[in-house]
């Protein structure tokens, strides 16, 4: 397993009332999607879209479909250049796009007609709403787990700071907005990571975790009512 600064795993924790929905959380990463256009707004078919993590050097590279679509799933969370290209086109760059467990950065790329040499770059703002998704989602990072005072080293109990999470019973189990405990999913990296015999996260939550929260970078807490 590679190492990225101190962090030694990256985790996607969802506590959800049902099945989670999103396959991106359930594989622990995120995904990069949109269409390419040309300046009047029509699809462009074949265009190659190639994506760079900043922090690990990861590259991916697709070619839009015949609607100018494109999709790079399975991303590890990070920060991400993006560059859109095709022979008559001028290239287009986007920096800093930050993917997250779960999530969907979705574009709206336009290129020009290629005129004189010239190259596009834009430094991506962060996104408020994810257009893509349909169930509730918060993401617990890397800054809260270091900052916020925690009893014990479970990290997941920071998902007490997602809206309508509680404890549930004595045992210290997480509810989501009423619901029982041992409706919960816990995933680690894409994989189950549940105790199976008593409907609770691995390790349960009357011993220590037994992944350190220093080895976390982020997880996920989500609701969804829709099967995958």
């Amino acid at each position: 397993m590679s190492l990225f600064r101190r962090f030694i795993v990256l985790v996607s924790l969802l506590v959800i009332a049902g099945t989670p929905a999103s396959a991106q959380s359930q594989m622990g990463a995120g995904a990069i999607s949109g269409v390419v256009e040309d300046s009047s707004g029509g699809a462009i078919p074949g265009a190659t879209v190639t994506v760079t993590s900043a922090g690990t050097g990861l590259v991916r590279t697709v070619a839009t479909n015949n609607a100018g679509l494109f999709t790079i799933p399975v991303l590890p969370p990070g920060s991400y250049r993006l560059v859109a290209e095709l022979s008559g086109f001028t290239r287009l760059e986007r920096r800093e796009l930050e993917v997250t467990v779960g999530s969907t950065v979705t574009l709206r790329l336009r290129l020009q007609v290629e005129g004189v040499a010239e190259a596009v770059s834009v430094t991506a703002e962060p996104s408020l709403i994810d257009s893509s998704r349909t169930e509730e989602a918060t993401l617990i990072g890397r800054r809260q787990i270091n900052d916020l005072p925690i009893n014990g080293r479970r990290a997941d109990q920071f998902a007490l700071l997602a809206p309508g999470v509680t404890r549930d019973g004595r045992f210290g189990l997480l509810s989501y907005r009423g619901q029982s405990g041992v409706f919960n999913n816990f995933t680690l990296e894409g994989n189950d990571d549940n105790q199976a015999y008593f409907s609770e996260g691995r390790g349960r939550t009357r011993i220590a975790s037994n992944i350190s929260a220093n080895a976390i970078q982020e997880f996920q807490v989500a609701t969804s009512n829709f099967l995958p």
